[in-house]
């Protein structure tokens, strides 16, 4: 997504490569293959997956109604700007 989020900044000129072509058709393909988000069931117990890399940072809310697997309740995601990405994350 980084790709792609890059040609809408103002300091850049917005020129469509092979690359971008590329992210965009894996991104459809996550889309359409991504696990639909549920309903927060309020009686159930809420689950927090964190993830980070040197370019984005991200958090899924989730929550285990069938007792299998988690199923996202919502999804948040960041594309870090550049004295951002210096910052130090540490996994506890």
């Amino acid at each position: 997504m980084a790709l792609i989020t890059k040609l809408l900044l103002k300091t850049k000129v917005f020129e469509w490569t092979t690359e971008c072509q590329t992210a965009w058709e894996d991104i459809k393909n996550q889309y359409i293959q991504a696990l639909i988000l549920i309903n927060p069931n309020w009686e159930l117990e809420f689950h927090v997956h964190t993830y980070v890399s040197h370019l984005t940072i991200g958090a899924i809310l989730a929550q285990n109604p069938i007792g299998k697997i988690d199923q996202h309740v919502m999804y948040s995601s960041k594309l870090l700007n550049y004295v951002e990405r210096n910052y130090i994350s540490i996994k506890r």
